[in-house]
């Protein structure tokens, strides 16, 4: 698939980093599981801030230790729907109307994927990164919509983000596939980074 280049976003995002889950398939914590040498968690933040998200932080569990902002789940184990709602609520909070809020196992994110998905937000409430399925857990919000919409769904008994934005304006985003890889066990992070020995995962990626 060839995509045109993104070079900067027209309007200013926060970006959000999802570090709440309990990496029961990791059997480790995940946010802080090193790929190449630095925690899952911390690239994703880096990569945040290299696209021009202004503020960063981090949500749910603890603040790891990764010297940014850090707000908890306002309802913890409520799964990724709950650790959302709690980071539009915060960008909300400090006056960020689009927010890019992506899983912390995406280690492989790069800015010209998070550029994408901010520049096709406009006209809809949220922008989802897609390769051959969409990625609920790597998309651009338009905060109060969202922050709307999720809630009420979450208020109704609704967990899966994918379902809770029915009633949401939603654009799907074709990115390269080997900027979202998950990593989600010990064999995908051995996979990520050394590809040639038999996986599937992004090479040369440092």
């Amino acid at each position: 698939m060839s995509l045109e280049p993104v070079e900067q976003s027209p309007t200013s995002f926060a970006g959000a980093v999802l570090v709440g889950g309990r990496s029961s398939r990791m059997g480790s914590d995940k946010a802080l599981v090193p790929v190449h040498g630095v925690p899952m968690a911390l690239r994703v933040l880096d990569c945040l801030r290299a696209a021009g998200a202004a503020p960063v932080f981090s949500v749910g569990g603890t603040d790891r230790g990764l010297k940014v902002p850090h707000r908890e789940d306002d309802q913890p184990d409520q799964g990724p729907l709950g650790g959302l709602l709690s980071a539009l609520v915060h960008a909300r909070g400090i006056g960020s109307e689009r927010l890019v809020a992506v899983a912390c196992d995406l280690a492989f994110l790069d800015p010209e994927t998070v550029l994408r998905l901010v520049v096709s937000l406009e006209g809809f409430d949220v922008a989802f990164a897609r390769t051959e399925r969409r990625q609920p857990l790597c998309a651009a919000w338009r905060v109060g919509p969202a922050h709307h919409s999720l809630a009420l769904a979450f208020g109704g008994g609704e967990r899966a983000v994918h379902r809770a934005v029915g009633q949401l304006r939603v654009i799907d985003v074709d990115v390269d596939a080997t900027s979202v890889v998950n990593i989600n066990t010990p064999a995908d992070v051995a996979t990520a980074m050394f590809p040639d020995a038999g996986g599937a995962g992004p090479a040369g990626v440092n």
